[in-house]
């Protein structure tokens, strides 16, 4: 379960799939960094900054509190504040990449590829069934970045992780002010129990659980909706 502006949600439905699509990719980029580069930049210092074993544990965690029925509340602290605020700008990148690059994937795939556009489009119409949507055809930016916006609003933590850099003196005064839990800076939990000759393979165990879930949560809403907006995502990412 995740904090949301409605209480602790799990989140299997459309926002859900949307959500699923992208953690997978963040969590395919820390899986095979010789592929993908051993350091991605989110715009979000405190999580750009972590390790690669700091990031599957921390991905691990937001994917099964967002996804898993059995999970516990996600704990309130500043490595999961700062995955979710990497996650929300990613997928505001990723979008305006793909507009971007429309006339690229056209002529190499022959087809424009829309399936962000596809997935925006129908969690928002979830949510926001009275609100106007832009055609999966449009190619304003800006438009998919405030529905992007809206929608992470509900889950968006407050940007606390943001004093990491304050000196602890200044911090810790801050945090009382703010009731910020004793506990939100605090070192992260499980990575200093992983002997360093196991690292690499508790590593990938973490992060091949993360996507299987991810898939799942995805695959199952794509099956089970029949929407035309659901069409339209088959069709776009297919």
């Amino acid at each position: 379960m995740i904090h949301s502006l409605h209480g602790p949600v799990l989140l299997d439905d459309a926002f859900g799939a949307l959500l699923s699509f992208y953690l997978t990719l963040m969590l395919q980029y820390v899986e095979r960094p010789i592929v993908c580069g051993s350091k991605i930049e989110y715009g979000i210092p405190f999580f750009d900054d972590l390790d690669a074993t700091e990031k599957a544990i921390v991905l691990h965690r937001i994917t099964y509190g967002m996804f898993d029925p059995e999970s516990s509340l996600l704990g309130e602290n500043a490595y999961h504040a700062a995955a979710l605020a990497a996650l929300e700008n990613f997928a505001k990148t990723t979008i305006d990449t793909e507009i971007q690059t429309r006339f690229w994937s056209a002529k190499k795939y022959g087809k424009e590829d829309r399936g962000n556009r596809a997935l925006i489009i129908s969690a928002f119409q979830t949510r926001y069934p009275y609100d106007r949507c832009p055609s999966v055809e449009s190619t304003d930016t800006l438009i998919f970045v405030q529905m992007i916006d809206r929608l992470f609003s509900e889950i968006r933590p407050k940007p606390y992780f943001l004093m990491a850099d304050v000196p602890k003196t200044k911090r810790k005064i801050l945090m009382e002010r703010l009731a910020i839990p004793d506990d939100y800076f605090a070192p992260l939990e499980g990575k200093d129990r992983i002997p360093d000759k196991e690292r690499m393979i508790h590593c990938k165990i973490l992060l091949a659980g993360a996507i299987s879930q991810c898939e799942a949560v995805l695959n199952h809403w794509l099956k089970t909706n029949r929407t035309s907006t659901a069409a339209r995502v088959v069709e776009a990412i297919s």
